[in-house]
């Protein structure tokens, strides 16, 4: 029988450490690793988790306990890598909730399969002040995949993380420097985890519900962030993925378009939080900047979507622009906003100088590729919104 190892970093967990230590003697699975990485908490977790040594002993269950000094996630995750022995791991959070069958189900798949380097499952979402209650988590539009390399990249991997387990061979082979990056505003270790082994491996599904992840109030999807703490944060976030890549072994060339890939879609995000945040002066300055480049040229927009209704609430009427494209016949001669809306072709017939702004929340890229062939040059007749920011 393989051994999993459950890698554990934990920083202040006394309010449900009791009940994770519960859930790993629970599990079904006998041949055990626990590595517990205590990241310098301060409250009673230590107490708590070495109380269970001895009933972690009578389940054969090995066990590894390591504190050190106040380091961050991605500092604990990093140690737990060095230390665990397992032929398989999982990490799954301290305050989550691994379902009895959970390791059991995930070691037998990869035992019996072993063209797949790691293993995913579904799971519940359930609320801290109401465990007794699992919500379903919404499946992912694209479905399950056994390529997730893209699917990760664009954060649409179909289930959360800390349902996989990996094959360690595997995953070493993917990360060689067994290490994530220590980004000290945010670790993002998902997609450090995922990014690697996804490139070089396919992943496995399971169909069963086997773990639970509990929602808090404290945690970072919960809180409303101010506009600026949300720019930092994704800065903080597409370095990242920046670091993630550029650590995978691949082509060059292929890195590249990688890398271009995630730049463009920080700049799409970027543009939601201008966007959805209404923030009016500065999504002001950014399109009369926009403007003074026009060098006397009607300035029109291409798009009459969601992400263009939300632009126009925000500029002054003084600052709308002449007309709009769009290449919906539906919508071509009608007026949005007031303003007429014309296709690409009309527009071109009728010979005026102009320049043209995208805004679109999804056909930027195709739109693009459009004006390209139509033989406009991009920034000299035409600039997606998401790039003047």
């Amino acid at each position: 029988m393989k051994k999993v190892s459950i890698v554990t970093p934990c920083y202040n967990g006394e309010k449900f450490i009791d009940r994770y230590m519960k859930m790993i003697l629970e599990q079904t699975y006998s041949h055990l690793e626990l590595v517990f990485i205590n990241d310098g908490s301060t409250d009673q977790t230590e107490k708590i988790v070495k109380s269970y040594e001895v009933r972690l002993k009578e389940k054969n269950i090995d066990f590894v306990y390591c504190y050190q000094k106040n380091a961050g996630q991605a500092a604990a995750i990093n140690k737990g890598l060095q230390m665990f022995t397992g032929d398989y791991f999982v990490y799954p959070d301290a305050d989550d909730i691994l379902l009895p069958d959970s390791i059991q189900k995930r070691a037998e798949f990869l035992d019996n399969h072993t063209e797949y380097g790691f293993v995913g499952s579904k799971g519940w979402d359930a609320y801290e002040d109401d465990l007794d209650h699992y919500v379903l988590v919404a499946p992912r539009q694209n479905g399950v995949v056994e390529n997730l390399f893209m699917e990760t990249i664009k954060n649409e991997w179909t289930t959360f993380t800390c349902t996989y387990m990996f094959r360690r061979d595997a995953f070493f082979k993917s990360l060689p420097s067994r290490k994530i990056y220590m980004n000290s505003d945010f670790t993002l270790q998902d997609v450090q985890m995922l990014l690697p082994i996804a490139y070089h491996y396919k992943c496995g599904f399971l169909e069963d519900y086997l773990y639970v992840r509990v929602i808090r109030s404290d945690s970072h999807s919960q809180r409303r962030e101010p506009y600026s703490k949300l720019l930092i944060r994704n800065d903080a976030i597409e370095d990242v993925y920046m670091q993630t890549i550029k650590e995978i072994s691949m082509p060059i060339k292929e890195r590249d378009v990688y890398i271009e890939l995630v730049k463009c879609w920080f700049l799409r995000l970027r543009k939601y939080i201008l966007l959805n945040y209404a923030l009016e002066k500065e999504v002001c300055s950014l399109y009369s900047l926009l403007k003074n480049k026009c060098n006397g040229r009607d300035l029109v927009v291409f798009g009459t979507g969601e992400d263009a209704m939300k632009l126009m609430t925000i500029l002054p009427q003084q600052e709308y622009p002449c007309y709009f494209i769009d290449n919906n016949v539906d919508q071509q001669g009608k007026l949005f906003w007031g303003l007429t809306v014309k296709s690409l072709n009309l527009m071109k017939q009728e010979k005026s100088k102009f320049f043209i702004l995208v805004v679109t929340s999804q056909y930027g890229i195709q739109i693009k590729k459009q004006l390209l062939q139509e033989g406009f040059t991009y920034c000299k007749d035409f600039v997606l919104f998401e790039d003047i920011l």
